[in-house]
């Protein structure tokens, strides 16, 4: 009986594995944090994807995923002739499990996806410059390690796409869940909009 069971579930795995499709993509990624009393700040980057579709019935699929995201910002001011300025940088690695359901146009085909992302900070670094008279100093921040800025992140979003034969074209939109910092007394959150291009294999 346990052979048997085996057997079905191999056949199954490899019918399933036949009809999945590897996908690759990249594209503009733009970050959007808010406390509760200040205005959202942003930084812009870019993203590289990895995906494997997942076909469960008729047109629609599981598509489980791999995310690189890169994010910077940086902001100048002047006070008294001093000049000061703040650069960040971040580096996140995320798992996007999408929920997929695909329209046939004919030609094209329209698809819609939602459903949970898992990310994890990987770096997060700022960097403040002043400078006046001539003289410049510049003072690195690890905000992982100096501030009570929090690595884990849960989003939960969706976006439509549309696929003309191997290429796709989709924009997503993600809400963060979880507070970024350790202080109950601040409550930052991040939204995330996300515009590329995918190549299916």
């Amino acid at each position: 009986m346990k052979k048997v069971i085996i057997t079905i579930a191999l056949v199954a795995a490899a019918a399933t594995s036949a009809f999945a499709q590897i996908g690759v993509s990249a594209g503009y990624a733009n970050n959007s944090q808010k406390t509760q009393n200040s205005d959202p700040s942003t930084t812009n980057g870019f993203y590289v994807e990895g995906t494997y579709s997942i076909p469960v019935a008729g047109a629609f699929s599981i598509v489980p995923g791999v995310r690189y995201t890169y994010l910077g910002s940086s902001k100048a001011t002047n006070i008294l002739s001093a000049g000061l300025s703040a650069s960040l940088v971040e580096h996140y690695l995320a798992i996007p499990v999408m929920a997929q359901y695909g329209i046939d146009l004919g030609a094209a085909q329209l698809f819609a996806f939602a459903g949970p992302t898992f990310s994890y900070g990987l770096a997060s670094k700022t960097t403040v410059k002043a400078s006046a008279g001539g003289f410049s100093a510049d003072k690195p921040i690890d905000n992982y390690k100096d501030t009570d800025y929090l690595r884990p992140n849960l989003f939960l979003g969706g976006g439509l796409g549309i696929q003309l034969g191997s290429f796709q074209v989709k924009a997503a939109y993600d809400f963060g869940l979880l507070n970024r910092m350790k202080s109950d007394k601040i409550t930052l959150k991040d939204n995330q909009f996300r515009v590329g291009v995918a190549y299916l294999f």
